[in-house]
């Protein structure tokens, strides 16, 4: 068929430097999403949803920002949602981060895009700035700690584009 064009392997072709630089950054947040330490402010998340535990969804959610942690309004909405007292200790420690971890990994695609649409027909500024935030040791720590810091850092990449 004339004009026919094989997307999948273009595709591939073209990106290929972004899905291998995302798959740097999804190696490096997932080795460190369970074995990583857990600190005082990933402990006050778990407990502080799991003593509201009776409590579901939204009502949930409005009680702990009634509590005595000073987390921003939103910190705490994807844990209340997902956490219950029936998940062990490794469960709450993984579903609690996963919400950072998944806004991580859509930041460095984020990343790439910001500084793609800058520098329309090169391809090494934006690989090399996704790379940067991909091993970044500080974001990494984002994105594997209960605390939502790496939602923050999504929406500010996002508002950035949209702008």
């Amino acid at each position: 068929m004339k004009g026919f064009v094989d997307t999948s392997k273009s595709f591939i072709k073209n990106h290929i430097w972004i899905i291998l630089i995302i798959g740097i950054g999804i190696f490096f947040r997932a080795r460190s999403l369970i074995s990583n330490w857990t600190s005082y402010d990933d402990i006050g998340v778990a407990v502080t949803m799991l003593f509201y535990d009776e409590l579901k969804g939204l009502e949930r959610f409005k009680s702990v920002k009634s509590a005595t942690w000073t987390y921003a309004p939103l910190q705490l909405i994807f844990p209340a949602f997902i956490l219950n007292n029936g998940m062990s200790y490794e469960e709450i420690i993984f579903w609690g981060r996963f919400p950072s971890f998944v806004f991580g990994v859509f930041s460095i695609f984020l990343q790439f895009v910001l500084v793609k649409k800058e520098e329309n027909q090169k391809i090494y500024p934006p690989c090399l700035t996704a790379l940067m935030l991909a091993v970044s040791w500080e974001n990494i720590i984002y994105s594997t700690q209960m605390e939502p810091y790496e939602i923050g850092v999504f929406f500010v990449a996002l508002i950035t584009i949209l702008l």
